[in-house]
This record gives C-alpha cells, sequence and structure tokens, in this order.
C-alpha cells in the first residue's frame, strides 16, 4: 500500500504545478509607422512614410484621405529641431489646401539601423488647421 500512495502523491504534485509561460508581453511596444492628429482631432495613421537622407526629408502619404506631409530638416542625426527658422520646414497638403507650420519642433530620438523615431508638434497656419502634432516609430530611412 505504501507503494502505491508515495507515487501517487508525487504524480499529484506535478500534476498540479503550473506551468510557466514562456511568451513575453510587452505593452509599452509601439508600432512601427507615422501617425498624427491634426487640431487636437483623431489620430491619423499613415499608409507610407519614410525617410530620404540625400534630402533630409521625411516624406508621408494617407492615401484614401488625400493627405500628404513633407519635413524638409537640416540634418537627420538625433536632435530637435526648430520649425521658427527658414532652415526646417513643415508642411501638411490635405483636401488641395496646404498647412505650413511657423512655430514647433521635431525631435528624432533615433536614427540607427536604417530607422528612424522620433516626435513633433507643430503650430502654423493654412488647411484651416492651427496644429498639427504626432510621432514616429522605426520609419524607414532610405
Amino acid at each position: 500500500m505504501k507503494r502505491i500512495i508515495f507515487p501517487a502523491l508525487l504524480l499529484f504534485v506535478f500534476a498540479a504545478c503550473k506551468k510557466s509561460s514562456s511568451s513575453t508581453n510587452n505593452p509599452n511596444a509601439t508600432a512601427a509607422g507615422f501617425t498624427w492628429s491634426e487640431g487636437g482631432g483623431a489620430t491619423i495613421t499613415a499608409d507610407s512614410a519614410y525617410y530620404t537622407e540625400a534630402y533630409k526629408t521625411i516624406m508621408v502619404w494617407k492615401s484614401g484621405a488625400g493627405k500628404h506631409i513633407e519635413v524638409n530638416l537640416t540634418a537627420g542625426l538625433p536632435a530637435t529641431y526648430s520649425f521658427t527658422s527658414s532652415a526646417n520646414a513643415f508642411a501638411l497638403i490635405t483636401g488641395g489646401a496646404m498647412y505650413t507650420a511657423n512655430a514647433g519642433t521635431l525631435t528624432i530620438s533615433s536614427n540607427a539601423g536604417g530607422k528612424m523615431s522620433g516626435t513633433f508638434s507643430t503650430q502654423g497656419t493654412g488647411a484651416s488647421l492651427t496644429t498639427v502634432t504626432g510621432s514616429f516609430t522605426d520609419i524607414p530611412v532610405r
């Protein structure tokens, strides 16, 4: 009887142990891409976005909505770039009208491994808008 109880008890103990989860859950992970908000409205996600080194320009498209953003910078290095000078420029074309920034900043937080990330906040005029804000994560560098 003792020979049966010990193996049964051992089997019960192992069966009661919870298997540890091997998956990792990272709630802080941000999806790659480019998003923005016009005048504090809903977040818009770009269909396509990339940075071109040759022209130091971020190009963004939202096809279905007919929107296009072009950001011209003095460099593509991690830094904060101001739109108060004529050296950096931000333009959003929407519905045939153009918004241009005359204040605000764009911060490149990372440009490594062929990917660029950062945030921006602009104030400007045109296209019935006064602000455009957003972020970009791991957009391709070409």
